[in-house]
């Protein structure tokens, strides 16, 4: 079986992704992954034959920490190795921006989110989040040395893409 390294950067998650409960619920390849506590700038160089970034960037404000991010998770990739990437994304001054979100919004309110929680909700991510348009992500994936990007799937404000770490 291959190996797979899994990085959770705070105690809590490494906690939740130990636990008794998670681990006998989860697939037999995720119980044997090397859990790491830490960031990708600690693993090794290019010892990676593939890698997944979920929900990460949109937290990381545009001011280079993102293109480092990808950066570091190329670093660690074999030339040609894949990278998944889903994110949080959207050119928040955008025409269809306001019209998105309201749908997302929808979505939760279906799901039982009260009034109240999403106007917290929305004024959590208003707060927190550091919008990328698509054009920007595919921006910094080819300033990280990933080539072959597109876009694979849409879900109103989450996107992911596919590329290659460049050979």
């Amino acid at each position: 079986m291959s190996s797979r390294t899994a990085i959770r950067r705070t105690p809590a998650s490494l906690r939740r992704a130990t636990s008794p409960a998670s681990h006998a619920s989860a697939p037999r390849a995720v119980r044997v992954a090397r859990l790491v506590h830490g960031h990708v700038s600690d693993l090794e160089e290019g010892g990676f034959d593939a890698a997944t970034c979920f929900n990460v960037m949109h937290f990381l404000p545009d001011d280079g920490a993102k293109q480092s991010l990808l950066r570091d998770i190329a670093r660690c990739l074999a030339p040609g190795a894949p990278f998944l990437l889903f994110e949080l994304h959207g050119d928040r001054d955008g025409p269809r921006f306001d019209e998105l979100f309201t749908a997302w919004s929808r979505y939760w309110e279906i799901h039982g989110m009260q009034e109240a929680e999403r106007a917290a909700f929305r004024a959590k991510i208003d707060e927190g989040i550091h919008w990328a348009s698509e054009a920007r992500i595919l921006e910094l994936l080819a300033g990280a040395r990933f080539e072959d990007a597109w876009r694979y799937y849409r879900a109103l404000l989450y996107g992911a893409w596919i590329s290659r770490r460049a050979r």
